[in-house]
């Protein structure tokens, strides 16, 4: 492909935009024609179009003539025309590519080089892995939203791809190259034509592209174009002849829309030299601490160390103070305590590399002196510990301490009075004295005491011993006795003897007088008895019955350590009595039948005599006996009962009667029965009916009914005996046997069963009972029959639900949501409200469904799934759910996944890429340089901040070096002037901008 300047075009444009005027004649009657816009692109490049070139057009009609309009999938107003260059324009390649102008506003979409594109929003692409013919992998994206409605349309291309260019000068690396290869890169990518975003397709796997190459034998350059992609430092990035390797010297990631050239260098020496850690804190203990110092030198190529070359540095070292001291052998910094608690410091240990005179150095900040307080020791003691029974007193001495500490070494002591807390029964304090009073209990007893300051405490115990009793001579002993009761009757008896013996004495604790009281001992006296009738065992004296006229005693003396006492228990005298008359009468049997009987009576008197109350003999009578009935007669002790002709029972009670005490008995007769007899029911005519009658026409049955009209004798009897005979009638219902006579329906047992009528006439059948030889006919009728049509209410089976455009685009967007219902009913044919046939009918119908999000991204808002800008390289997705009638459904909308693309500032202030500094004085002079790094960010085309963007700076020469952006020239000892690059590296973009050095020769040479 050619190359034609901007220059050239926009001398060109006046002819251009004549031919095109000339070639148009009447507005919509020529195709549009497209010409290059002499705008700058938005990246530096010469490449441009030659004759012949082929650029695919895509156009969209605007709905709304205020906004531009979107390319879709499919549908767009023209789809991939193919447009020819002919030196000056674009121009269709035939008819079947034209595209016309209409009334109302077009937006157009070109891209090159041409191809098949199934989907302009997803134009798939790969770059050549042979790239001799550059331009064929060169993706440009142009379009114009103007929607002019003009024949002619200016284009302006962007290089949507990426591009490196390696400068390879044989006088710095010492060989010529034939061939250069990228190693691993991924080629293919996907754009999408109506926005121009694109991103690289990692999936697609990844191969080496052989760049093109340009210029002469001695210097050349050689030029790659590939999607947007980082490459590693970890391995070769370009490989020249199969052999020499071009490796970065960090990752670094090559943009779309940017072109950046990495020249391939020579070997140079540099110095590396680095102290770590830069910057220590100390506590104000101080301590020490072991520095890591890299110091070498060494060759390399494009930042890359050539194995081998690496030779170790010395280095001096001085401290600004004298509390931080360096040893050199180990590395280790020692950091003296800081005893000013008032304020913290700081040191820098300084570090020169010889050779280079680098400067690195590590500053340590030591905090102030620290001021800190031990943990409270709390004692306290007393003396004495123990304390007489009698009482006393004890004398508490307690403290609380602490230790002063600066950084952590005990300087002193702070000492504070405790508070002190502790009671018990029988001690009282008062400040430190502490009183016990007489201890009148017989056990010991203590108080503790507790000193406590500031959550620290200590304890001590005072104990008192335990009190004694001291006793008095005993008295003499006092005994008691006596009884109870101390009369028993004549019929004999016990009287409970109760004996005692005392003495006492007085007692105190201590010896203390008042603080006792008095002692009571006791004893059992031993007990005797004399009395005849009488014995004594234990504490007991039983009196026997006495059977004399005289009453009698017995003397019970209690006797105990020489001392004795004594009670008399009295006995009455003897006497006869007699008991209370008892009459009993009884009758067998107790119970006489109703058709008569006898039942004999018994009956008796006695009473009991005694002595003293004790039954010595008993004493016998006759009674008398009475008691009457109707219907019962007595004669001596047997009972007659008659013939009871009542229906009811009766009875007879006897009573027997002596000195003044009775007794009774009852004898009952059963009541009387009457009973009925029947003789047998004759039948003497039969009554039938049916029930319904009608038989709805709808079908049923009708059941069959028979009632026998029937009579029979009666026969009343008393006793067995009949009294009278009466006729009884009734109309009962009877099993009889049914059997069809005639006409409809069918018949069994005694229901008749009518099918649906699917007639509209009546109908009916005559059916026959047979019961106790009589017979009887019934006629049984069913309504006419009708019929109807019936539909049931429309049921939704399922949801159908979809999204609309699915996926989103990046960018963000809506997507509607929408819903339809698949419905079925029955449809029924009746007879009689009898469904007879049914059948299915369905439908599909759109509905207002409710929705809901149920996970994921996107916003809802009613049937409306709106996303934001995707700002993520993954695509997102958010599921939706539908409701209606009772089913729901859901649809996933998703947006298509993010792409993110920088571009990159990197200039001096002044916007420059380059500069020099010459007449650099022969001593030596600094200067610094005021630059510009920024990057832009843009997610899916949408710029969406702006970032500062770090660089790093280096020297080809090793008399000046760059620290930030200022740059140290040394003392040039030559007689000649020398020169030298300061290249400043943009990180992530590996951009450069270089200041060029020009150092002036020292005036005068020293002469040895």
């Amino acid at each position: 492909m050619k190359k034609h300047f901007l220059s050239y075009i926009s001398v060109l444009l006046l002819a251009l935009l004549l031919g095109c005027e000339k070639d148009t004649g009447t507005s919509g009657s020529s195709p549009v024609c497209f010409y290059l816009s002499p705008e700058p692109s938005t990246r530096a490049t010469d490449t441009e179009f030659e004759k012949g070139d082929a650029i695919g057009v895509f156009a969209a009609a605007r709905d709304d003539e205020s906004v531009p309009a979107q390319l879709h999938p499919s549908g767009n107003f023209a789809a991939n025309k193919k447009y020819i260059f002919d030196g000056e324009k674009f121009v269709p390649d035939g008819e079947s590519n034209s595209i016309f102008i209409t009334s109302y506003p077009i937006d157009y979409y070109a891209y090159y080089p041409y191809a098949t594109v199934d989907n302009p929003l997803e134009f798939t692409f790969h770059v050549a892995a042979d790239q001799e013919s550059l331009t064929e992998s060169d993706l440009m994206y142009a379009r114009n939203t103007d929607g002019s409605g003009k024949n002619n349309i200016p284009l302006t291309f962007i290089h949507k791809l990426s591009k490196v260019v390696v400068p390879y000068s044989r006088e710095n690396v010492g060989g010529a190259a034939g061939t250069a290869v990228v190693n691993d890169a991924y080629t293919g990518c996907i754009m999408n034509l109506s926005t121009g975003e694109i991103r690289t397709l990692f999936d697609d796997g990844q191969q080496d592209i052989v760049m093109f190459k340009d210029g002469n034998a001695a210097d050349v350059s050689f030029s790659a174009i590939f999607p947007e992609q980082t490459f590693s430092a970890a391995d070769p990035f370009i490989i020249f002849d199969d052999s020499k390797e071009f490796k970065l010297s960090a990752d670094r990631l090559f943009e779309s829309e940017h072109v950046v050239e990495l020249p391939f260098m020579g070997k140079i020496l540099e110095y590396q030299f680095a102290v770590t850690p830069i910057e220590k804190n100390i506590s104000s203990k101080g301590g020490t601490f072991n520095l890591a110092i890299a110091s070498k030198k060494y060759y390399s190529v494009n930042g890359t160390l050539i194995p081998g070359t690496e030779t170790p540095l010395d280095y001096d070292c001085s401290s600004s103070v004298d509390w931080i001291t360096f040893d050199k052998p180990t590395l280790e910094v020692t950091v003296a305590e800081n005893t000013d608690t008032d304020n913290s410091r700081t040191g820098i240990i300084t570090f020169k590399q010889a050779e280079s005179d680098k400067q690195v150095s590590c500053t340590v900040t030591q905090s102030a002196g620290e001021i800190t307080y031990g943990a409270w020791t709390v004692t306290i003691s007393a003396n004495p510990t123990t304390i007489a029974a009698v009482g006393g007193t004890s004398t508490l001495t307690y403290s609380a301490v602490r230790n002063v500490l600066t950084n952590g070494t005990v300087t002193g002591t702070e000492k504070a009075t405790p508070t002190i807390s502790g009671s018990a029964t029988g001690f009282t304090r008062s400040g430190t004295t502490v009183t016990a009073a007489n201890n009148t209990s017989a056990s010991s007893r203590s108080v503790t005491y507790t000193a406590t300051h500031e959550g620290k405490s200590a304890t001590c115990t005072i104990t008192q011993y335990a009190g004694s009793k001291q006793y008095a001579s005993w008295s003499d002993w006092t005994v008691t006795v006596s009884a109870n009761p101390t009369t028993i009757a004549r019929t004999g008896g016990t009287s409970t003897i109760t004996r005692a013996a005392t003495r006492t004495r007085t007692w105190t604790w201590n010896g203390v007088s008042g603080s006792g009281g008095t002692e009571t001992d006791s004893g059992t006296p031993t007990l005797s008895a004399s009395g005849s009738g009488f014995t004594l065992s234990g504490t007991t004296l039983t009196a026997g019955n006495n059977t004399t006229t005289s009453s009698r005693s017995c003397t019970v003396t209690a006797t105990h350590a020489g001392k004795s006492a004594t009670c008399t228990v009295t006995q009455s005298a003897g006497e006869i009595t007699y008991g209370a008359w008892k009459v009993t009468i009884t009758a067998n049997p107790t119970t006489i039948a109703a058709a008569g009987g006898t039942s004999t009576l018994t009956y008796s008197a006695v009473r009991d005599v005694l002595t003293n109350g004790v039954v010595t003999s008993t004493e016998k009578a006759t009674p008398t006996v009475s008691g009457s009935a109707t219907g019962f007669t007595r004669s001596g002790a047997t009972v007659t009962a008659a013939n009871n002709t009542s229906a009811s029972s009766r009875s007879v009670t006897y009573t027997a009667t002596h000195g003044g005490k009775s007794a009774t008995c009852t004898v009952t007769q059963s009541a009387g029965s009457m009973t009925t007899e029947y003789g047998s029911w004759t039948t003497s005519s039969l009554t039938v009916s049916a029930s319904p009658n009608p038989v709805a026409a709808s079908g049923g049955n009708s059941a069959l009914g028979c009632k026998a009209n029937q009579t029979r004798p009666k026969y009343t009897k008393w006793n067995g005996v009949v009294t009278k005979t009466d006729t009884e009638s009734q109309s009962v219902a009877v099993t009889a046997t049914w059997s069809k006579v005639s006409g409809t329906g069918s018949l069994s047992g005694s229901t008749v069963s009518f099918d649906n009528n699917t007639t509209t006439s009546a109908r009916s059948g005559v059916y026959r009972a047979s019961s106790g030889g009589k017979t009887a006919d019934v006629t049984v009728s069913q309504s006419a029959g009708s019929m109807t049509t019936d539909y049931g209410s429309w049921t939704t089976s399922s949801l159908t639900v979809s999204a609309s455009p699915n996926p989103v685009a990046a960018s963000g967007g809506n997507s509607a949501l929408s819903c339809k219902a698949n419905q079925t009913r029955s449809k029924y044919t009746k007879w009689n409200g009898i469904t007879t046939n049914t059948t299915t009918e369905s439908q599909t119908i759109a509905v207002s469904a409710s929705w809901n999000k149920v996970s994921g991204s996107g916003s809802l808002s009613g049937s409306t799934v709106t996303f934001g800008n995707n700002t993520t390289a993954s695509a997102l997705s958010g599921v939706y759910r539908a409701s209606s009638g009772g089913k729901t459904a859901d649809v996933t909308v998703r947006q298509s996944a993010g792409s993110v693309s920088y571009t990159y500032t990197f200039t001096f202030s002044d916007g420059l890429t380059s500069t020099s500094w010459s007449s650099i004085a022969a001593g030596g002079d600094s200067k610094s340089y005021s630059i510009v790094s920024t990057r832009v960010v843009k997610w899916n085309g949408v710029q969406t901040g702006t970032e500062n963007v770090s660089y790093s700076g280096s020297s080809n020469v090793s008399w000046a070096s760059v620290s930030g952006s200022k740059i140290t020239v040394g003392d040039n000892p030559n007689a000649s002037a020398r020169s030298g690059v300061i290249t400043f590296t943009q990180a992530s973009s590996g951009n450069t901008i270089k200041v060029t050095l020009l150092q002036l020769k020292k005036n005068s040479v020293d002469i040895n």
